[in-house]
């Protein structure tokens, strides 16, 4: 159970880096650079040299290739990985990828939507987040269709979905405050000044 909980963060960890690492190839791609990481207990997020000749489509490529590298190593794991706990594990990591496609404070999502802030590109990330939601779920139906699954690992998965999922959600509440309570309190110096 112990190798089970390590294996799983540094699953977790992998991802992270991944997206990260997504950035910056797309930064690269696109003519920029990469100054630095940042780094903190809860994050990880790199500070970039965005190249002069910046267009809206190359933005778009560097803000969406975190999260398009993250989905395509996760959809690699799943086809290549014959096991049913870490398959079901890499569907629930879905849950966690959707965050950064949430059109708030300072996701990816939001990155995009301040770029083109239009209702059909807040429509499109809120649909992009609830379908990869859904998908996560499914990881529930793979891991509970196992017939030779021990029960307590399908137990334990479950729960361990349900965090992600309370996390997930927790995470979203969270955005959507710190949204509006700084776009308040942006509002309030305008009215002071």
């Amino acid at each position: 159970m112990l190798s089970l909980i390590v294996m799983i963060i540094v699953y977790m960890l992998t991802m992270i880096l991944i997206h990260e690492l997504g950035h910056v190839i797309a930064i690269y791609l696109i003519g920029g650079r990469l100054k630095k990481f940042e780094y903190s207990w809860s994050s990880i997020k790199g500070v970039y040299s965005y190249p002069e000749n910046l267009t809206f489509k190359k933005y778009i490529f560097f803000t969406i290739n975190g999260v398009s590298m993250q989905l395509l190593a996760s959809l690699v794991f799943i086809l290549s990985v014959n096991d049913t706990i870490w398959v079901s594990f890499a569907l629930f990591y879905f849950s966690i990828i959707s965050i950064n496609l949430v059109p708030l404070s300072t996701t990816d999502g939001a990155f995009i939507f301040k770029a083109y802030p239009s209702k059909k590109i807040k429509n499109l990330l809120w649909f992009l987040v609830g379908l990869l939601f859904i998908l996560s779920l499914s990881g529930l139906v793979f891991l509970w269709k196992d017939k030779e699954a021990e029960s307590y690992t399908q137990l334990g998965m479950t729960l361990v979905y349900l965090l992600m999922l309370i996390l997930s959600t927790r995470r979203m509440v969270y955005l959507h405050k710190e949204e509006y309570y700084g776009n308040k309190a942006i509002q309030y110096r305008k009215k002071g000044k």
